[in-house]
């Protein structure tokens, strides 16, 4: 993508569905605009870099996009960097449905983790990183129905690092 990029750019390319256009003013609404990555398959994924944490009004406009009431506060605010993170909004291909979202937490040192469970800590310690620039993340993640889990993702191999910074 060669950086951030404007989310209107992103939807303006041609042949882009109306049905990811369509969310473009509920988007600008919670001041996401700029997007980080995007990872196209069987949705669209926009993962957008929000520039400061976010507001409890703006952080519960986040997870009503896909129908949850509620949000746990302490959670966002001891964790989301106070210079920015990154908001994953996942949509379906078709409809457009938004599936998932999610607030990612990434870089931290291992010791300022939040606690992740046996098994993420597991999967932390055990699974190989061959990339010269390691990255760790973790995500609060909420999908439809109540759904609500944290996943953590870790760079295996392939200069991952390199590519977000391009």
């Amino acid at each position: 993508m060669g950086g951030l990029r404007p989310f209107d750019d992103m939807i303006s390319v041609a042949d882009m569905p109306a049905y990811i256009i369509m969310h473009r003013n509920g988007f600008h609404d919670l001041g996401l605009r700029t997007v980080r990555h995007v990872a196209v398959g069987y949705h669209f994924k926009f993962y957008f870099r929000a520039a400061d944490p976010p507001s409890q009004k703006q952080a519960l406009g986040f997870v009503e996009l896909v129908g949850h009431s509620s949000l746990s506060k302490s959670e966002l605010q001891e964790y989301l960097s106070p210079v920015g993170f990154t908001f994953a909004v996942t949509i379906a291909v078709p409809p457009g449905e938004i599936k998932r979202v999610a607030f990612y937490v990434g870089g931290l040192p291992w010791d300022a983790f939040p606690d992740c469970g046996h098994r993420i800590a597991n999967f932390f310690s055990e699974a190989p990183n061959y990339d010269a620039d390691k990255l760790t993340a973790v995500a609060w993640s909420y999908g439809a129905g109540g759904d609500k889990y944290m996943k953590a993702e870790k760079t295996c191999c392939g200069q991952v690092v390199l590519l977000l910074r391009a």
